[in-house]
């Protein structure tokens, strides 16, 4: 058997791989098996088509337009692809003669005007995310495709089967991707994921924003550095024994002003997928411990059945109101917001304020964003 034609081998893994582009593929396909056009179509499982390319010499975006609205249905390889497995390969000489050629409505109404006279067509994926088909098209006057052009064409579909694989699992990988950064944005701190070599790879919304101005924190040419000499030492010798296997660590570094960022760095295990050898990579969360929790009213109603005035007194004394500020706050006597705090420690089975502070800090809602 002939070596696979590089350019298909190319045009498939660089432009349709990468790109999503199928056309350039389906060109060096027609080529390869002669043919007047080459078609690839993936139908759902609903039968919506998801992807229709094709080389467009017979089978213009106007007679696919036709054949999916209304000759689809007429379509005779239909039932026979229905009852195949994937990798059936469909030979119109193998299945239909001249005299069913001549009655038969879709080769007649549809594929006679456009002279689609003889077809190679395999159905490369079959499953719950639909069908996946590949053709090629040949004119009556080019004629019947034989045994060397069935080799070609196997050979060929091989490579877009494997090419379909990829770009399913890229597909796949990505919507991963999208949902990892999309939890990660929720958290109120920052965290940013640092490779062996200290670059950055991921960094959510939080860490951007402490990052994105002059407040002691910056993303410089992927790396995470700290505005003031000293501390930026400080964090650059943290970072560099962690990448090479010491302990986590956790640093202060000033901000404008009199407030600070708690900064904390931690070794990635060996199997994070950022792993280089033996450095596994390392873990930076940035915490403002001057922000109020982010646990709600309606969170401790559901969670320990407070009412709501005294969801609202546990949020401020868990903010460290005295109780006489928070009775204030709230118009109430101090009596009163004493009578709720007992309250309080009773439904969610603690004993002592402190406690309270304690509960919600550790609750994971409080590490979400507000």
């Amino acid at each position: 058997m002939a070596a696979i034609d590089e350019g298909l081998v190319d045009a498939l893994y660089r432009g349709a791989l990468h790109d999503g582009d199928w056309s350039p593929a389906l060109e060096h396909m027609r080529r390869i098996l002669r043919s007047a056009d080459a078609a690839f179509t993936w139908v759902n499982s609903a039968g919506e088509v998801v992807l229709s390319s094709a080389t467009q010499r017979l089978l213009t975006p106007e007679a696919r337009t036709q054949y999916f609205a209304h000759y689809g249905a007429l379509d005779p390889k239909v039932p026979i692809f229905a009852r195949a497995r994937p990798g059936f390969l469909f030979n119109d000489v193998e299945h239909f003669g001249r005299d069913f050629i001549r009655r038969d409505p879709f080769y007649q109404e549809f594929s006679r005007p456009i002279d689609s006279r003889h077809t190679l067509d395999m159905q490369i994926a079959k499953g719950f995310a639909g069908d996946v088909y590949l053709a090629t098209v040949r004119t009556r006057r080019q004629g019947v495709y034989g045994p060397r052009d069935v080799a070609r064409f196997c050979q060929a579909s091989r490579h877009f089967r494997e090419v379909l694989r990829l770009r399913r699992r890229l597909a796949e990988g990505e919507r991963l991707i999208e949902a990892a950064r999309g939890a990660l944005d929720a958290l109120a701190f920052g965290l940013i994921v640092l490779d062996g070599n200290a670059n950055v790879v991921v960094a959510n919304t939080a860490a951007a924003a402490v990052c994105s101005g002059s407040d002691g924190l910056q993303l410089a040419q992927n790396r995470i550095t700290a505005s003031a000499p000293a501390a930026d030492r400080a964090l650059g010798a943290i970072v560099a024994r962690v990448l090479t296997g010491g302990p986590g660590r956790s640093l202060r570094i000033a901000r404008d002003g009199s407030a600070w960022w708690l900064v904390s760095v931690l070794p990635l295990p060996a199997n994070s997928p950022f792993a280089q050898k033996d450095r596994p990579g390392a873990l930076v969360l940035i915490a403002d411990p001057g922000a109020g929790q982010s646990v709600r009213r309606d969170d401790l109603v559901a969670l320990y059945g407070l009412t709501v005035a005294e969801a609202e007194l546990a949020l401020l004394l868990a903010r460290g109101v005295q109780l006489h500020a928070a009775a204030a706050m709230r118009g109430v006597k101090p009596s009163t917001v004493r009578s709720q705090l007992l309250s309080i420690l009773q439904k969610m089975q603690i004993s002592r304020q402190a406690d309270l502070t304690r509960i919600l800090g550790s609750l994971p809602l409080s590490f979400l964003s507000p």
